[in-house]
């Protein structure tokens, strides 16, 4: 949950399931924490949590929302790969 410019979620490889990836954020947001140590990027978080969680979140639906409305029609492989 990088804070500024191009940040994850990365969930893309074969054995990942974005559900699941939306599932642990929120049990994380469960937790009675107040400092937070990730493994990628940020470091140790005091504050600000709910947010950085929330807008990791939002670019997974809004990623969904894109692939939905280009799969609104039909397109070739080409079109997918080169999309």
């Amino acid at each position: 949950m990088r804070p500024r410019g191009h940040f994850g979620p990365w969930y893309g490889d074969a054995v990942s399931f974005i559900e699941n990836t939306m599932a642990s954020v929120k049990r994380l947001l469960a937790l009675p924490a107040s400092i937070w140590i990730t493994s990628h990027h940020m470091g140790i978080i005091k504050a600000g949590v709910q947010e950085l969680a929330e807008r990791y979140l939002g670019v997974i639906r809004e990623r969904e929302e894109k692939i939905a409305d280009f799969l609104s029609r039909p397109r070739t492989l080409d079109e997918i790969a080169a999309a």
